[in-house]
C-alpha cells in the first residue's frame, strides 16, 4: 500500500556559564560553572486511506556543571595544584506510539526513562623543581561516578513488566602517581613514571 510519511523535529539547548579567578589563601583559585537545558522533539506520521500511525520522541536534559582549581606555590621551586570537578545531568525521555490499521484503532504503546547521571573528580598534585633540568610530580585522584535509571513501558494504559526498570550502578575509583622529568639537553628528555589504580 502506499503511504503518505511526513516528520518534524524542534529543540535545542539554552546555557548560563561563569567564571571567577581570585586570589585566596595565598594563591590563586579559578571557578567555572554552567547550567542549561538541553531538549529534542520529533514527530513521525504515516497516513494512508486506512491507515495512520504516529510516533512521538522526545527527551529533555538538565545539566549542571562546575569546577575549581586551586594553585599555590611552597617555596622557590615547589607548587601545588589542586582541582574539583563535577558534573551531573537528569535526561527524561518519552517515545509512544498511535496507530489505526484497517480503520482499527490500536492500543497506544508508551515508554518512559528518566536517568540520572553525575561524576565527581578531585585531582591533588605537588611539583617541585629540583633544578632547571629535573622535576618531580607526585599526586592523587579520587572520582566517584553515578547512574540510576527507571524505566516504564506500557500498553493501552496497562503496564508492561521490564528486568531493567530500575538500575543503579556506582563506582568509586581512587589513584596515585609520580612522574620524574630529565631534560638531557635540548634535543633529549627522559620521562619516567608510576601509576597505581583501585576502583
Amino acid at each position: 500500500r502506499d503511504e503518505r510519511f511526513e516528520n518534524y523535529g524542534y529543540g535545542g539547548g539554552h546555557f548560563l556559564r561563569g567564571a571567577l579567578n581570585t586570589p585566596a589563601f595565598g594563591g590563586t583559585l579559578d571557578l567555572t560553572a554552567r547550567v542549561g537545558v538541553d531538549d529534542w522533539q520529533m514527530v513521525s506520521e504515516y497516513t494512508a486511506p486506512t491507515v495512520y500511525r504516529r510516533d512521538e520522541n522526545g527527551n529533555e536534559s538538565d545539566i549542571i556543571e562546575f569546577g575549581g582549581t586551586y594553585t599555590r606555590s611552597i617555596g622557590a621551586n615547589t607548587r601545588s595544584e589542586t582541582r574539583l570537578i563535577h558534573e551531573q545531568r537528569d535526561r527524561e525521555a518519552l517515545s509512544s506510539q498511535d496507530a489505526t490499521l484497517s480503520n482499527v484503532v490500536s492500543p497506544q504503546t508508551l515508554f518512559v526513562s528518566d536517568t540520572k547521571t553525575s561524576e565527581s573528580i578531585l585531582r591533588s598534585l605537588i611539583r617541585h623543581q629540583r633544578s632547571p633540568a629535573f622535576d618531580i610530580e607526585l599526586g592523587g585522584e579520587v572520582a566517584f561516578n553515578a547512574l540510576e535509571t527507571q524505566q516504564a513501558y506500557s500498553i493501552g494504559g496497562v503496564a508492561v513488566p521490564l528486568t531493567s526498570a530500575d538500575v543503579t550502578v556506582e563506582e568509586l575509583r581512587g589513584e596515585l602517581f609520580g612522574k620524574t622529568t630529565w631534560r638531557i639537553n635540548p634535543q633529549w628528555t627522559l620521562e619516567t613514571g608510576l601509576r597505581l589504580e583501585n576502583s
